[in-house]
């Protein structure tokens, strides 16, 4: 089912076409707002947005672009989802670098490299948040 990137409710088609080539966007009944937009952007745009860390092209990428079988997972789904918790685990750990040695935990202090480098990549997958 067709996912508003906006707001997350569903939609029943993200767009009308009307012939080829000429589509019109479905406005959501929730938020009033076009359903998924990323439809008519090309693959530079999104790209762009996914730098920007926009919520909306992630929605895209994981609800709209794909017809999802019960059960299946693509493996560009897989990728996406890899690269985005290394990217996570980069910031985390760029920003734990840059506090205080008086504001680190003092469990990550006199830890190897690698070790730090696990806990954080944990957190990441967890969730939870190590630094603030």
């Amino acid at each position: 089912m067709p996912t508003c990137i906006e707001c997350g409710s569903s939609v029943s088609s993200l767009y009308t076409e009307y012939s080829k080539g000429n589509i019109r966007l479905t406005q959501c009944a929730e938020c009033h707002q076009f359903a998924d937009r990323y439809v008519e952007h090309d693959a530079v745009l999104i790209f762009i947005d996914m730098m920007l860390h926009k919520p909306q092209v992630y929605r895209h990428l994981l609800f709209n672009r794909q017809i999802f079988q019960e059960g299946e997972t693509s493996a560009s789904t897989i990728k996406l989802t890899i690269l985005l918790i290394l990217f996570d685990v980069y910031i985390k750990w760029f920003r734990f670098e840059k506090m205080d040695i008086e504001e680190q935990p003092n469990f990550f202090y006199n830890q190897a490299f690698y070790v730090q480098y696990i806990c954080i990549l944990l957190m990441s997958v967890l969730g939870k948040s190590l630094v603030v």
